[in-house]
């Protein structure tokens, strides 16, 4: 009996994708296929739950570690109302390096952006392993040792104005705001 209550509940915690809520900016990357179609397949780094990989919905983290079980959504929301959205501009592609992949990103600038995450963790209970913020745009999780070949210097930067603002909760369910 205890080995079938063991069973389930390994099977609820395979269930849950995250430990912790995120609040994230949406947008449209012109060509955003392409940033995908650069990276090598074999470079690539999935687990066996589907995680990592590529990166399919184009957005900026405003914070994540958010303790969902203890915030009110709306709340969350209400919060980031006095903000436009802000205009963020691009214009290289860099790395951040660990022990298990290196993250293939897009460098983000816009102060509003660091101004938008004070807000969210001067307000609400969150746990981060990354006291600084660092905006940026995940193209790909790669290998370790494989991302520096796809670190690059846009010709042109480009900027873009999020259209949406999104709060992924540990469950993998999403709620949207327009913008």
């Amino acid at each position: 009996m205890l080995s079938k209550i063991v069973e389930e509940a390994l099977n609820e915690a395979d269930k849950k994708p995250y430990n912790y809520g995120c609040m994230m900016l949406y947008y449209d990357v012109p060509e955003w296929s392409d940033y995908l179609d650069m990276i090598d397949e074999e470079d690539l780094y999935q687990e066996d739950n589907g995680q990592f990989g590529l990166e399919d919905e184009p957005h900026i983290t405003v914070l994540y570690g958010l303790h969902s079980d203890e915030i009110d959504d709306e709340e969350l929301f209400n919060h980031l109302q006095k903000f436009n959205p802000p205009k963020v501009s691009m214009s290289n592609i860099s790395l951040f390096n660990n022990d298990n992949f290196d993250v293939v990103k897009f460098d983000v600038e816009g102060s509003e952006l660091f101004d938008m995450n004070k807000t969210l963790t001067d307000n609400f209970p969150y746990s981060t392993d990354y006291p600084d913020y660092h905006p940026h745009s995940t193209i790909a999780y790669v290998k370790p040792g494989m991302g520096e070949k796809y670190v690059q210097q846009l010709s042109e930067p480009f900027v873009l104005q999020p259209n949406k603002l999104v709060y992924s909760k540990p469950d993998g369910s999403k709620i949207t705001r327009e913008l």
